[in-house]
């Protein structure tokens, strides 16, 4: 990890300036008072879960504002984790394989409506010579055409054993659908596979080649593999499965993707996704011409695809995610040992990419511990609040009572957020929904009553912070009739990274 005084290295522009309304935007109070909840609440998944580790980036329009590294890539060996460390972003490398098609559209070499089996001959639907014509490059990117998930007749999803593509392509003459093409949404890793195969078969390149030729090396993103170099191993974040009951974690052994790479094989760090994403920013606005037309990226992440209730959709190749007033695009992916996100909401440009090396972790939207929704619930809200650097300065001496303090029944934070002192248990899937403020007694130095708070129980009662000897720092506090002890954590500690 490295240093906190390097964090503001990473502000400097992915495109190799510093934009002024976004270099100091971590440093005003209510940003770094929501990142330092966000610190708190990551770090209590691994001491209160077990989780090995996660690396975070909030990119804002071109600029990656936070990037930190928490836990360790491999546990045994005590490697932390950094913002160089690799990761295996599974599906997210669906995103990809649609931008690569999407080029070709734009070359006229395809169209969205070719039939699969116009650049696949080999590809057929057992017993229904109909839809095996009918289905498309667009119902592949759209996850509409009724393909099974993997119909590979593999065991891959439970010993790491992918299929090549001469399998893939031996199970191609008489593939299933569970249902005709464009009635329903059935998510297909398969359709992938055979999209990235049209990619192959219509540029004349191995997808490997032509997704860095024209994607990665155009962004910089010299960190992000098509296929894994055997020589970046080391820099590699060992992968975990879920944890059992008895408290164990098993290593999950390396892999390849093999003939899946379109759909599932891709990797990268925080660094290089934030570059990624800085791209699709600058499309927005129509300030990038080079990888795709600003056209062509709206469709792309417009939705083609409506589920029932109207709150997700899919563009072509990538989620589409209502939630509140943000409009969420993105993909999420999971592999054997590593969960990975990035979502952006186009209307702030703010990206958050999320990066697990676990089986358990909870990087997606919906997840009840969605580490991205608190991300751009929490920070996202406080960037979006007007800054008008008239913030009432907090009392200094609030310092002295921020840590972590323990009882029988729970740990809790104080500290200062949102311009106020408050209590958060961030052991809470969302602790600033159920944190409590806390209003100074006047004439009363260290004493509060609880003010706003979920708990009805705890409203009004009195906080009463005790002192280390020479009074620099609080050594317990009581809560009503409960005392809790300061103790040791890495909550205490200052960002490391």
């Amino acid at each position: 990890m490295f240093p906190r005084w390097l964090l503001a290295l990473a502000v400097f522009s992915l495109t190799g300036s510093v934009y002024a309304e976004t270099a100091n935007i971590i440093d005003r109070p209510a940003v770094a008072s929501n990142l330092k909840l966000l610190e708190a609440w990551l770090q209590s998944e691994i001491d209160y879960r077990d989780q090995p580790g996660f690396v975070v980036g909030i990119v804002l329009d071109q600029d990656l504002i936070y990037a930190k590294g928490f836990g360790y890539a491999d546990i045994e060996k005590k490697r932390p984790m950094t913002t160089d460390t690799l990761f295996r972003i599974g599906s997210q490398s669906k995103t990809f394989t649609a931008i690569a098609v999407l080029q070709l559209l734009e070359q006229g070499k395809l169209s969205l409506d070719d039939p699969v089996k116009e650049h696949l001959p080999n590809f057929s639907v057992a017993g229904d010579e109909v839809a095996s014509e009918e289905i498309t490059i667009f119902h592949l990117l759209t996850h509409t055409a009724g393909l099974l998930s993997e119909g590979t007749q593999t065991t891959h999803w439970s010993d790491c054993e992918f299929p090549t593509w001469a399998h893939i392509d031996e199970q191609l003459k008489s593939v299933t659908i569970v249902f005709p093409p464009e009635t329903k949404r059935k998510y297909s890793n398969l359709g992938y596979v055979l999209a990235g195969r049209i990619v192959e078969a219509v540029s004349g390149e191995s997808f490997g080649d032509y997704v860095t030729r024209h994607i990665l090396t155009p962004l910089g993103m010299d960190s992000t593999f098509v296929e894994f170099p055997e020589s970046c191993r080391e820099r590699l974040a060992t992968g975990y499965g879920r944890r059992m009951p008895e408290g164990t974690r098993e290593v999950i052994p390396h892999w390849d993707a093999k003939g899946m790479t379109a759909a599932c094989g891709m990797s990268s760090t925080v660094t290089d996704m934030a570059k990624y994403v800085a791209w699709q920013n600058r499309s927005i606005d129509g300030k990038e011409q080079d990888l795709l037309s600003p056209r062509t990226w709206r469709k792309a992440r417009h939705a083609h695809w409506v589920d029932p209730e109207w709150d997700k959709g899919w563009g072509l190749g990538y989620e589409v995610v209502h939630q509140g007033d943000r409009e969420l695009i993105g993909h999420g992916g999971h592999m054997p040992g590593f969960f990975t996100s990035t979502y952006i909401d186009a209307k702030q440009k703010l990206g958050v990419i999320v990066l697990t090396n676990s089986m358990d972790a909870q990087p997606y939207l919906g997840n009840p511990r969605s580490i991205p929704e608190r991300i751009f619930q929490w920070v996202g809200g406080a960037i979006a609040q007007p800054d008008t650097g008239k913030e009432k300065p907090t009392p200094v001496e609030w310092q002295r009572f921020e840590g972590t303090y323990r009882c029988i029944w729970c740990d809790v934070r104080v500290m200062v957020l949102d311009g106020q002192l408050v209590m958060v248990d961030p052991n809470e899937p969302n602790p600033k929904e159920a944190l409590s403020t806390l209003e100074p007694i006047a004439g009363r130095p260290g004493q509060f009553r609880v003010g706003k708070t979920s708990d009805a129980q705890s409203y009004g009662e009195s906080v009463v912070f005790e002192m280390e000897p020479g009074g620099r720092t609080a050594k317990s506090v009581m809560v009503g009739s409960a005392r809790l002890e300061r103790v040791a954590s890495a909550w205490n500690k200052p960002a490391a990274n």
